[in-house]
C-alpha cells in the first residue's frame, strides 16, 4: 500500500496556499485491509509553516482522526510519527485520504516528495477543505511525477500487532508532546543551496482567464468580465453562483450563491373566449370583454362588507366549497385568476390558497392589496380534478377588532348566504378544523371570492380558395393592432402562427388571453406519428390531450410552432 518512496526533494508555491495535500487510498486498495486500523502517521515537512494537521480524512473532506502540530513543534526535514488519538477502522467500503492539512506559505518549499515515478493516489492536493481533490500536478509545474511524502501505520484490532503502508527505518527521539515519537531520519536532498535548480523554484499558481455564471446548477454564460446581466426566462426562484476557469481548465469551487425570486407578472383578468374564424376575407377573432370571464363563485352583490376575528393569533383562511359532484361541469379546466375582496388592507402576509378536501395543495403570496376587489393572476394555472372538493379563498393575519375579510352585500345592504358553500372559515388550516360561518358563529355571509377559468387555445384552418375598454391585438408575441374597441376584427392577409388579445382599462394593459393559432397549410401530406410530445388539435381545431388520442388524422402543432398534418396509429 506504499504510495511513496524515500523522501528526495521539496517544492511549494508563489503564493500562499490554503490546502490539503497527501495520498489518496481507494477502497479497493484498502479491501484486502479491511478491519485493520490506522493508529499513526508519518510526515514530514521541508520548511516552517506555523501550525498545521495531519490525519485520515474521507473523500468529502471530513476528519476521522487527526493531530495538531503546533507552530515549532517540528522541525523542518525531520521525519516524525504520530499517534492519532483514535485509531481509524478501515472498512473497504469508502476511499480514504491521509494527508497534511495547513496553510503552506509562498515562497515556502514545505512539501516533501519522492523521486517518483508517480502512483495513482501519490499526489493528491484539495483546495476546498477537501470536498474535491485533484493530483499535486494540476497546480504546479515542478511536481508532474512525484508522490507525497506520508505514510501510516495499521494495527490489528484484536492482537494489536502493526502494519506500515509507508514503511521506512525510523529512530525515536523525545518531542514537546506526549501523543507523538519522533524520529530523526534525514530528507536525502532537502531545502539548501545544493537543491536541484529546477526543485528549489517554487511552483507557478495558474491564472483564472475566464468565468462561468452557474444559474439553478447550470452554467448559463462564460465571460471574461466581473459582471453579468440575465434575462429571466419565465417566474421561478434563481439561484445564481460563479467558477473560474484557470489557464489550466481547472475550475474553482464555487462563489456563495445569491437567490431571485422572480413572481408572474399579475395583469388583470384577459379577455375572454378568444375565437377565430376562417373565411374568403380572411381570418376573424372575435373575444368577450374580461367582465363576461366564467367564474366559480356564489357572489351575488355589487358592494362588500366587512367580516373580523377578535382574539390573538388571527390567521384565518376564507374559501367558498364546491363539492365534487357540482364540479363535473368544470373537471379538466383551468383555473388561472382568484379575486378577493377586502374591507381592510390593516393585514400582513396574504396569499391565495387552493385546498383538496380540507387540504391545502397550492400557496402563492401576494405582496399588495387594496380595499376592494384583488384580482391575483396565479403562477402556475390549477386543473381541476374531479375526485375531491375543492376550495377556493386565501388568507391572511390581522388584529384584533379590525375587520379586512370581505363578505359579499347587495345594495339594500342585505347579505346573500349560502351555508357550506360560501362560508368556509378556518385559523389552523388543519384538517377537521375547517367550519361554516352559519354553524360555527351562527353568521350568515358568504365570502367574497371568485375563480376564473381560463381558455383553451385553439387551431384554426385557413380555408384553401363593453364601455371604456380598447383591445391590443397580438401575433407572436408583437402588437399589430391597438385600440380595438370592437370585440371582433378581420386579419386579410393572417400569418400562420399564435393570435392573443388584451385588454386596456384605465390605461393599465391586462393579462393575455387564450391564444388562436392560425393553420395555413394544406390538408394533405399525411405523416406518421408515434404520439410524441407535442399539442395536438382535432380537425374542427379543438385542442384535445396529447396522452389520450384515438386513431385518425391530427394537426401536430411542435414546441418551434411548426404545425404538420399526422395520422395517428
Amino acid at each position: 500500500m506504499t504510495k511513496c518512496d524515500q523522501a528526495a526533494y521539496t517544492t511549494g508555491f508563489d503564493e500562499d496556499m490554503a490546502m490539503l495535500w497527501g495520498a489518496q487510498f481507494t477502497k479497493d486498495e484498502l479491501a484486502s485491509y479491511k478491519g485493520l486500523k490506522i493508529d499513526r502517521i508519518k510526515f514530514a515537512i521541508g520548511a516552517a509553516i506555523g501550525e498545521f494537521k495531519v490525519g485520515v480524512y474521507t473523500a468529502k473532506g471530513t476528519a476521522l482522526s487527526e493531530i495538531t502540530v503546533k507552530d515549532g513543534d517540528v522541525d523542518a526535514g525531520t521525519v516524525y510519527t504520530a499517534k492519532l488519538p483514535t485509531p481509524v477502522e478501515i472498512t473497504g467500503e469508502e476511499d480514504l485520504y491521509i494527508a497534511y492539512n495547513g496553510t503552506v506559505p509562498g515562497g515556502a518549499s514545505a512539501l516533501i516528495i519522492d523521486a517518483g515515478p508517480l502512483k495513482d493516489g501519490g499526489a493528491r492536493v484539495s483546495l476546498t477543505n477537501g470536498l474535491t481533490w485533484m493530483n499535486l500536478a494540476t497546480i504546479s509545474s515542478i511536481a508532474t511525477d512525484n508522490n507525497i511524502y506520508i505514510g501510516a501505520y495499521l494495527i490489528d484490532g484484536e492482537s494489536g500487532s502493526t502494519t506500515e503502508l509507508a514503511p521506512e527505518s525510523t529512530t525515536a527521539a523525545s518531542l514537546g508532546f506526549s501523543a507523538v515519537r519522533a524520529t530523526e531520519e534525514p530528507i536525502s536532498v532537502v531545502y539548501t543551496a545544493k537543491a536541484p535548480k529546477a526543485v528549489a523554484k517554487s511552483a507557478a499558481v495558474p491564472k483564472p482567464v475566464k468565468f462561468n455564471v452557474y444559474r439553478n446548477g447550470e452554467v448559463i454564460a462564460t465571460t471574461t468580465e466581473k459582471a453579468y446581466v440575465d434575462n429571466l426566462p419565465s417566474f421561478n426562484i434563481y439561484t445564481y453562483y460563479v467558477t473560474a476557469v484557470y489557464e489550466n481548465d481547472w475550475e474553482s469551487p464555487a462563489t456563495r450563491s445569491v437567490s431571485v425570486n422572480r413572481p408572474i407578472a399579475q395583469k388583470g383578468v384577459a379577455p375572454y373566449a378568444l375565437t377565430g374564424v376562417s373565411n374568403a376575407d380572411g381570418l376573424n377573432l372575435s373575444w368577450q370583454s374580461p367582465d363576461r370571464a366564467l367564474a366559480m363563485s356564489y357572489v351575488q352583490g355589487t358592494k362588500i362588507g366587512g367580516l373580523g376575528l377578535t382574539g390573538s393569533d388571527l390567521t384565518p383562511h376564507a374559501f367558498i366549497r364546491f363539492a365534487k359532484e357540482d364540479l363535473k361541469p368544470y373537471v379538466g379546466q383551468c383555473i388561472d385568476h382568484i379575486l378577493f375582496a377586502l374591507y381592510s388592507t390593516d393585514v400582513t402576509d396574504v396569499a391565495v390558497e387552493i385546498a383538496e378536501d380540507e387540504n391545502i395543495v397550492y400557496h402563492q403570496p401576494v405582496s399588495s392589496v387594496t380595499t376592494g376587489w384583488n384580482d391575483v393572476r396565479l403562477n402556475e394555472p390549477y386543473l381541476i380534478k374531479e375526485d375531491a372538493d375543492l376550495y377556493i379563498g386565501y388568507t391572511l393575519a390581522h388584529k384584533s377588532g379590525v375587520k379586512p375579510l370581505g363578505v359579499d352585500a347587495m345594495e339594500d345592504g342585505t347579505f346573500p348566504s349560502d351555508p357550506d358553500k360560501g362560508d368556509i372559515l378556518t385559523n389552523s388550516a388543519s384538517p377537521g378544523y375547517w367550519y361554516r360561518l352559519s354553524v360555527k358563529y351562527k353568521l350568515k355571509y358568504n365570502w367574497a371570492i371568485k375563480a376564473v377559468l381560463a381558455n383553451d387555445d385553439q387551431l384554426v384552418f385557413k380555408k384553401q380558395g363593453a364601455s371604456g375598454i380598447t383591445y391590443n391585438l397580438y401575433y407572436e408575441d408583437e402588437k399589430i393592432r391597438e385600440g380595438l374597441t370592437d370585440t371582433f376584427v378581420i386579419i386579410p392577409d393572417a400569418k400562420q402562427g399564435n393570435y392573443y388579445v388584451t385588454a386596456i382599462q384605465n390605461g393599465i394593459e391586462s393579462g393575455e388571453s387564450n391564444k388562436v393559432f392560425f393553420f395555413t397549410g394544406a390538408v394533405d401530406d399525411i405523416t406518421i406519428d408515434d404520439n410524441a410530445a407535442a399539442e395536438y388539435f382535432n380537425l374542427q381545431g379543438i385542442r384535445v390531450d396529447a396522452d389520450n388520442l384515438t386513431p385518425g388524422i391530427y394537426v401536430r402543432r411542435s414546441a418551434s410552432g411548426k404545425a404538420s398534418k399526422v395520422y395517428v396509429k
